[in-house]
């Protein structure tokens, strides 16, 4: 288990004012699947949030093409803690 909350912050800061909406919907299958609920408002609310590491790599991998979409240019990756 691992703390996506910091994730989620980094995408917030470098992507667009959605972005973890945008996040949360692309994955929404794959949350579901592990039994897991996420909304934008618990990212607000919560300190941390805990999620099996599969589910981590995804939101990592995610917000990073999202952002990178958005991009031109520039490194913008997180790096893992």
């Amino acid at each position: 288990m691992r703390d996506v909350k910091p994730v989620l912050a980094w995408a917030r800061a470098h992507g667009d004012s959605k972005i973890v909406d945008r996040v949360i919907v692309r994955l929404l299958p794959q949350l579901q699947a592990h039994g897991l609920q996420l909304s934008g408002a618990q990212v607000e609310a919560d300190d941390q949030i805990m999620v099996p590491d599969p589910v981590y790599d995804l939101v990592k991998e995610t917000a990073e093409a999202l952002i990178a979409s958005d991009t031109v240019g520039g490194e913008r990756r997180v790096r893992h803690q």
